[in-house]
């Protein structure tokens, strides 16, 4: 059954709302996000924006509840060093124990006043005490350009984010650096065959082995797209020796086809992408769910988050047990022999769901 919707007033806001990241948890699930609703500073810079975070029983996920529902009181992320609500200006990139998030250029002047509205990208990494003080991550910056919106591969290992230095197709694009054994980022390049004239957003590397970004192109008709922003999907192929996305689908497209396939229902009041602008795609991490960012239906043309399950195939599953037995050397006794009318617990790892 697909479902969902806007989230409500307890995450979203009459500010800008956006870029969901999702953590899974055993008692609870985490959902952080960035917005520009106020909160005590004693900064000022010109561009407002920290981290929030919200959560909701895990057990709304292992029963299958709307993943729009149920989710608590946004709070203002923080840590015992107070460097990520000190810092925090953009979007985030998690993986493993560092975070990379997108800043005002001037961030590492002695008072940490911002003024430009040229973001670049900062990284921190886990410690004791909270997070490290952010380095500026010069071997990517362009110190002429706005270098922003991070996402890790599924593995870490590739680092896309959008920029509209020279050497792209056009406007905002998004561009990948790879990281070597020694944790250096190297060159950055453009990633081919998903850049067009117009502009690139947020990409994200699915859990479903997908590649996501939002776009004002139309790339059926080669052209720029009459309805804003939307978000595509795009298969990896190898490139030059590189697996690369290739070949963009538009969202609802791709999700009409995966339904089909699997014999479900794509209800029209479904629509991952709309006449507004639609961007930051995050897929969680059982696949079950998309959360993105709207304009749609919002106060003021401002920015919210939304989230939608998506279609996934029915498994039908044959489990054949057999028995032998052997003795104390290894020999077997008697061979094997098929059992029947066992009891059996299956669990899918991902959601902690299970089912005799």
């Amino acid at each position: 059954k697909l479902e969902g919707g806007m989230l409500d007033n307890k995450v979203n806001s009459k500010y800008e709302d956006y870029g969901s990241y999702m953590i899974y948890g055993a008692d609870h699930d985490t959902l952080i996000f960035t917005s520009s609703r106020p909160v005590p500073k004693t900064v000022r810079t010109a561009l407002n924006a920290e981290f929030f975070y919200s959560i909701r029983p895990a057990s709304y996920r292992k029963e299958g509840k709307p993943i729009n529902t149920g989710w608590s009181q946004a709070i203002q992320l923080s840590d015992e060093s107070g460097r990520i609500s000190g810092y925090i200006r953009g979007t985030q990139a998690i993986f493993a124990d560092r975070i990379i998030f997108a800043a005002e250029r001037d961030l590492s002047s002695g008072n940490n006043e911002g003024t430009s509205y040229l973001l670049d990208l900062w990284e921190m990494t886990k410690r004791s005490d909270g997070y490290s003080t952010p380095r500026p991550l010069n071997e990517i910056n362009d110190p002429d350009a706005w270098d922003s919106q991070p996402a890790f591969s599924q593995d870490g290992k590739t680092l896309y984010f959008v920029s509209n230095r020279n050497g792209g197709s056009g406007g905002l694009d998004i561009w990948y650096s790879i990281r070597d054994a020694e944790g250096n980022w190297g060159k950055p390049l453009a990633v081919p065959n998903v850049n067009s004239p117009g502009d690139e957003f947020s990409p994200h590397c699915g859990t479903d082995g997908k590649f996501y970004f939002s776009s004002n192109w139309d790339f059926d008709k080669n052209t720029k797209g009459s309805s804003g922003k939307d978000i595509f999907r795009a298969d990896y192929q190898i490139y030059l020796g590189l697996q690369q996305p290739s070949k963009p689908v538009k969202l609802d497209d791709a999700i009409r086809a995966d339904a089909k396939k699997y014999g479900l229902d794509f209800p029209s009041y479904i629509n991952y992408n709309s006449e507004a602008d639609d961007e930051f795609p995050f897929i969680t991490p059982d696949r079950h769910s998309i959360f993105l960012t709207s304009n749609r239906s919002a106060d003021l043309d401002k920015r919210n988050i939304f989230a939608f399950s998506l279609p996934k195939s029915k498994i039908r599953l044959q489990v054949n047990v057999s028995e032998r037995i052997l003795d104390a050397n290894g020999i077997e006794i008697l061979p094997a022999t098929i059992k029947t009318g066992l009891p059996l617990t299956i669990e899918e790892r991902a959601t902690g769901a299970t089912i005799d």
